[in-house]
């Protein structure tokens, strides 16, 4: 495999690839208000030769703006969308010729606000227009999901006021990365980013979702006069297992409707467990577990589908290696799930790669810690998923900063890592991360050494929780400081990682909670789908052709789903 990106096509309802129509008044626009003085409160006078083409501040507040949107309206007005402190959405107007414009206050909400998208209608003239507005909200109750707002924009008066209520599109939380636009025919075409999976075959990985919606004229007295209808409702556009994101929307002179998004699709991805193997068989179950979650196969719950398969089905390589600590391998690895997949070898010299993409269960001979392997030789590293830690991240990048196969960490044997895919170590963890409970300063400087070595090597770790019998905060205490950044005393619930250097900087993962004796493995799977899902992204394509297929369909009934599920 190799390290290119290329854009690739998903089935659509119409194989008619559209061009985007592209317009310069905009930007043509901008550059004109580079030029003026009037934004720009401190330039009270200058000739053109003085202006330079710095940035400024347009939208100067005490509050924290982000997710800016512009659009522009007849000669000169501008039309600023944002997000407020994270729960409030406004626009503002600006104009080169007029200050003191107003903003208006579209949604405010008790959660957050974590997208908008807008789109304008017939602004190119100096008659009165619309702005449509759409955003997504989180944690709001009720209010969550997908929303519509349309306003009127008067660009001679430089107004702006309400056409519509606020409506509530979608009722669900974790939408977000909403795009928007209205094609010759005023169809309002709205695409997001969602996870929403009844029917469980997409095992909760974001999808792109699609709506299209027609302005229509209320008759209600007493209510704003506009609202929007859906001709086409919340329809899954892509339909197979893999993380998707980012959506954007074009449309053509004939109302042809391309989508693209980014995709985990054709990414590659390899997983590195580290597996502690105490005499007191407290790991004994995890090790069956790893087996049936990457494997599949039946266990005491059920059965689970492979990991590896389902990342296969789907267009992603996922390549794995099992190591146990102290150079040994439990019974289990020749048991249930595991059976033919312990290799009872050391790391092999050669990366995996997509023709060979399994290294089975392996035999880790020496962690690392302080820079060095374990004094004496015979000392037990059982337990030492710390210094394990740090064997995996420094096989990759060694403490001279040589990376790949020129990496030599000080132990005879490491493990080659494959040179494009995505690295993600899991370290399980049942008791002190330095040669067991109880936890001392040498589990901590274990922990800080390898969250150093990782963020060095750009290899991400995601520490598993086993429920330790002892100390439980303590581990997971260990597992937050190599997950986030390591910090003083015992904290489970935040860390304070400001990123001054690399040992206060945030590594962003997750600690994940394996299963108690009887529970299900399903949020154990799900978490390293999640993790596997993390890799590099391709751009993917379709093309809609929604009002051949409204006027055409014999069977479709407007304003409901196009998504339809084949239980075969």
């Amino acid at each position: 495999m190799d390290g290119t990106h290329s854009m690739k096509k998903e089935r659509s309802i119409s194989h008619l690839m559209t061009r985007h129509r592209a317009g310069s008044r905009a930007v043509l626009l901008a550059f004109l208000m580079m030029l003026s003085t009037t934004l720009c409160v401190f330039s009270a006078s200058a000739t053109e030769a003085e202006i330079a083409l710095d940035p400024w501040a347009i939208v100067d507040s005490s509050k924290d703006v982000r997710n800016t949107q512009i659009a522009t309206a007849g000669e000169d007005l501008v039309m600023l969308a944002y997000i407020e402190d994270g729960n409030r959405l406004e626009v503002q107007l600006l104009s080169a010729s007029t200050t003191g414009l107003p903003n208006i206050l579209i949604d405010e909400t008790t959660g957050s606000i974590q997208s908008l998208a807008i789109a304008t209608e017939g602004c190119e003239s100096t008659t009165p227009c619309r702005l449509h507005v759409s955003w997504t909200t989180k944690d709001a109750g009720q209010n969550e999901g997908l929303h519509y707002s349309l306003q009127s924009i008067d660009a001679v008066n430089k107004t702006i006021s309400h056409l519509s209520q606020n409506q509530q599109i979608v009722n669900r939380d974790n939408l977000r990365d909403v795009a928007m636009a209205i094609d010759s025919r005023g169809g309002l075409h709205l695409a997001w980013t969602d996870n929403y999976d009844p029917s469980g075959i997409l095992h909760g990985t974001d999808q792109i979702r699609y709506t299209m919606l027609q302005i229509m004229q209320g008759s209600q007295s007493n209510v704003l006069p506009m609202y929007a209808d859906a001709l086409i409702s919340d329809t899954l556009l892509t339909t197979n297992y893999g993380s998707k994101g980012h959506a954007s929307i074009g449309i053509d002179s004939d109302d042809h409707v391309a989508i693209v998004w980014d995709d985990v699709r054709g990414s590659s991805v390899e997983m590195l467990f580290v597996m502690p193997n105490p005499t007191n068989g407290y790991m004994n179950g995890e090790w069956s577990d790893i087996c049936t979650v990457l494997y599949g196969g039946t266990y005491d719950q059920g059965t689970m589908p492979s990991l590896k398969e389902v990342a296969e089905d789907n267009g992603i390589l996922l390549m794995e290696t099992i190591y146990g600590l102290h150079d040994t391998i439990p019974t289990q690895a020749n048991q249930n799930n595991c059976a033919g997949k312990n290799t009872n070898q050391n790391s092999r010299s050669t990366p995996l790669s997509a023709s060979d993409d399994s290294g089975g269960i392996r035999k880790l001979q020496d962690g690392i810690y302080n820079g060095q392997t374990p004094s004496p030789w015979w000392k037990s590293e059982r337990d030492d998923w710390g210094p394990g830690t740090t064997w995996a991240c420094m096989s990759w990048r060694d403490a001279n900063g040589n990376t790949g196969s020129q990496a030599n960490p000080p132990t005879n044997s490491d493990h080659r890592w494959n040179e494009v895919a995505t690295r993600i170590v899991v370290p399980f963890g049942v008791e002190g991360p330095y040669e067991g409970d109880p936890i001392q300063n040498s589990d901590r400087n274990s922990i800080a050494e390898a969250h150093r070595r990782c963020l060095d090597g750009n290899t991400m770790v995601a520490p598993v929780y086993a429920y330790p019998v002892n100390n439980p905060s303590d581990v997971l205490d260990s597992m937050i400081d190599l997950a986030w950044c390591p910090d003083s005393g015992v904290n489970t619930q935040s860390r304070n990682c400001p990123g001054t250097s690399t040992t206060n900087r945030n590594m962003s993962s997750d600690v994940i909670s394996w299963r108690q004796t009887n529970a299900a493995l399903t949020d154990q799977w799900n978490a390293l789908s999640n993790l596997m899902n993390t890799g590099s992204r391709d751009i993917w394509m379709t093309a809609l052709d929604p009002w051949d297929f409204l006027d055409n369909s014999a069977t479709f009934v407007n304003g409901t789903s196009a998504t339809i599920f084949d239980s075969n």
